[in-house]
């Protein structure tokens, strides 16, 4: 039996070197593994042992159809559905990614009250690597409530985020992000609805490629 990874020298600290009440962390580390392994960290960050994020799900695993385990303390395990294709050395960082077909393949997450948006600020980090120009990626929405991210090329770009509260016939809660993200190479994204500053945002690789920066002051609840 082999002997299980190190991770040793951890230390958190500010991005900035100031440490006040809000301030970008970072973390860093050695990691190693007697075995000679490669080995995939996962980071969870918790505050009072509970996870921050509601769903950190990274793909990994040792076999198909076990890599859908959600590492954050809410426990929003995905069941895979469909048949599609899991590559043990995929992904952005060759620790596993899923292919799917864009029609029968999905991950069901089923509905949770800790995965609901309310009227709290939230973000939706994900990687993506498409040649897909329309399709949903993630999905969490009935008509104009809910949220989702998709490929769409239009005026702003080729994909968007969706925070919707239901009120808006127009459907213009949402933000484009302008770099093109389904060019066939990996891209990391983020969605970001900001209720300090009403404003939803996109991110491409830690870039600020929103299209518009929506202003939604009046934003309700989106659940």
């Amino acid at each position: 039996s082999g002997s299980a990874p190190v991770a040793d020298n951890v230390v958190v600290a500010s991005v900035s070197g100031e440490y006040k009440e809000k301030a970008d962390l970072k973390l860093t580390y050695n990691l190693s593994d007697a075995n000679g392994d490669p080995v995939k960290p996962i980071t969870d960050w918790q505050l009072n042992n509970s996870s921050i994020a509601v769903l950190n799900m990274p793909f990994e695993a040792s076999e198909k159809y076990s890599s859908a385990k959600d590492y954050s303390t809410s426990a929003n395990h995905g069941k895979v559905f469909g048949n599609p294709t899991w590559l043990k050395t995929g992904g952005h960082d060759g620790f596993g990614a899923y292919q799917f077909n864009g029609m029968s393949d999905y991950i069901d997450v089923p509905d949770s009250p800790s995965i609901d948006g309310g009227n709290t600020s939230m973000s939706i980090s994900l990687w993506i690597k498409t040649t897909d120009t329309y399709g949903w990626v993630l999905n969490k929405r009935i008509s104009n409530m809910g949220f989702s991210y998709n490929l769409s090329p239009g005026w702003g770009g080729t994909s968007l985020f969706w925070f919707l509260d239901g009120t808006d016939p127009d459907y213009s809660q949402y933000s484009y992000a302008s770099k093109d993200v389904t060019d066939g190479q990996w891209h990391h994204v983020v969605g970001v609805l900001n209720r300090e500053e009403n404003t939803i945002r996109t991110y491409v690789y830690g870039q600020d490629t929103s299209n518009p920066v929506r202003s939604v002051p009046n934003l309700g609840s989106i659940d």
